[in-house]
């Protein structure tokens, strides 16, 4: 008897008709291809049905969809928090007997089993203390970085824990694991416009995976719907790549905020979660320029983030992100927004939003370190353009210091507005926004109980604007005063 290679799910009793529910079939099928160590295929041309059961099939080995339709059906969910596929490791995570760990540490103090993501929380330490329409008590102190076997600490640790309430390692698979092709269609969930995240999706808790030429559509958006989490949904791994694949906008639905007013509500199909050195090589998405749809991908305590090739409506690092690196991208209307740590390159990249990036004020509108923006072109969309956006009265408590970047770049910026030179108010674009617009001279902001570190240094060079209206630093004349140096190169 040829001895098997391949695992396919018709052999556990799935039809691929569009209409007889597989989920079953599919579970069994990676069960035995993960116990056996042996590749999954999907057959071409079949239509598999998942309905609303809950369970999950959880893959270990090489899974081929190319050819196959996958449909989700969310519309009588029993579980809507319950994944449809997780790609795990062969070594499940295991507890650290830390005490503590420093802002900065380069070891952890001893070996480990094998390579290692390691996350950390203080839950006695709150961060990320939110302001605004979802305004909140802050979340966990949480950290996440790459540990080799001998201890060492690759990514820097960005806060003190003085008191770790957790601390687990995340082994790394030292082979890396694909999975490739099949066009996935959900069929929306049709359910309540609240925060009831729906996670019916495909999760990968494994390092080392690499996601290729699969593409993603959502079908039968009505009036009403609950937001999704991310169609792909990373979490608590390193090294993942995500190539040539297609994702789709969720429409957007409002709700009441926790402020008692309607405020949107953030629908991703993409979400990385506390993970480090993710790659998205050559993605796109439908009209990155539709408003009535939310933009696409949504990142929190990550680290290592790059984009390459990608054309999205908007990145957002909601939670923070430490190191972000994107080259040759087309972004949308929402373009990009992001707080965080270290040190922020977009270049090469053409943008579209009243910034180029947006520094979230609802936390703090806060960068603690370096941003360079090179070689990009810019379509403002908004009379107010400014190159940096960003609000901190100085009288919120986000859990952390607020900071302008300390260093920021800007070569080579090719503004095309001039569209908004027709508009009579329009005064041409600047660098900051009014980050705060009640600072006045009498009031410059440093007296407040959480004062906002502004920007050291500033450097410009080659900066042209279409409208040929000159590039003012600033809207308000008193707002950041402590900026110190500012470089201006002759363009």
């Amino acid at each position: 008897m040829e001895k098997q290679t391949v695992v396919t799910y018709e052999r556990f009793g799935a039809v691929g008709d569009g209409s007889h529910d597989d989920m079953e079939a599919i579970q069994k099928a990676h069960q035995f291809a993960n116990e056996n160590r042996l590749p999954v295929r999907a057959r071409e041309g079949a239509n598999y049905y998942i309905g609303g059961r809950a369970l999950t099939a959880v893959v270990r080995t090489d899974t081929d969809w190319t050819g196959a339709r996958i449909t989700i059906d969310d519309r009588n969910v029993e579980d809507v928090k319950r994944p449809v596929f997780v790609v795990e490791g062969d070594r499940e995570a295991y507890k650290l007997d830390l005490a503590f760990l420093e802002k900065g540490q380069k070891n952890l103090g001893r070996g480990l089993e094998t390579d290692c993501l390691v996350t950390a929380e203080d839950s006695g330490t709150k961060k990320y203390i939110r302001f605004g329409l979802n305004v909140d008590n802050g979340t966990t102190q949480t950290d996440c970085f790459v540990v080799r076997r001998d201890g060492t600490i690759e990514d820097d640790i960005i806060w003190d824990f003085s008191a770790l309430t957790s601390c687990t390692a995340h082994p790394m698979d030292e082979t890396e694991l694909t999975l490739r092709g099949g066009t996935f269609v959900t069929i929306a969930n049709g359910a309540e416009r609240v925060y009831n995240y729906y996670w019916r999706n495909i999760e990968v808790r494994r390092s080392h995976t690499v996601i290729r030429d699969l593409s993603h559509f959502n079908t039968e958006e009505g009036d009403s719907g609950s937001p999704y989490r991310g169609f792909l949904r990373i979490v608590d791994c390193a090294f993942v790549r995500v190539e040539n694949c297609f994702f789709t906008g969720h429409r957007i639905y409002e709700t009441i905020g926790r402020a008692g007013l309607p405020v949107s509500m953030g629908s991703y199909d993409i979400d990385v979660y506390r993970s480090s050195h993710v790659t998205f090589l050559r993605c796109r998405q439908d009209d990155i320029m539709d408003r009535t749809r939310w933009g696409l991908m949504g990142t929190n305590f990550c680290k290592n983030l790059v984009l390459d090739g990608c054309v999205f409506s908007r990145f957002d690092a909601h939670m923070g992100v430490t190191n972000a690196h994107l080259k040759n991208c087309r972004l949308g209307w929402q373009c990009l927004n992001a707080i965080g740590h270290g040190t922020f390159v977009v270049e090469d990249t053409e943008a579209c939003g009243r910034a180029v990036i947006n520094l979230r004020e609802d936390y703090g509108s806060t960068w603690d370190g370096e941003m360079i923006i090179r070689n990009c072109v810019w379509y403002p969309l908004d009379r107010r353009a400014c190159i940096i956006n960003g609000s901190n009265s100085g009288r919120h408590d986000f859990g952390y210091v607020c900071k302008m970047p300390r260093k920021l770049t800007i070569e080579r910026l090719r503004i095309m507005d001039d569209s908004l030179a027709r508009d009579p108010e329009y005064q041409g674009p600047t660098v900051f926004g009014d980050y705060d617009p009640q600072i006045c001279e009498a009031d410059d902001g440093r007296q407040r109980p959480y004062p906002y570190e502004t920007t050291e240094e500033l450097h410009i060079s080659g900066v042209v604007t279409e409208s040929q209206k000159e590039l003012r630093i600033r809207e308000n004349p008193y707002s950041m005063p402590v900026l110190r140096d500012i470089f201006l190169a002759t363009q």
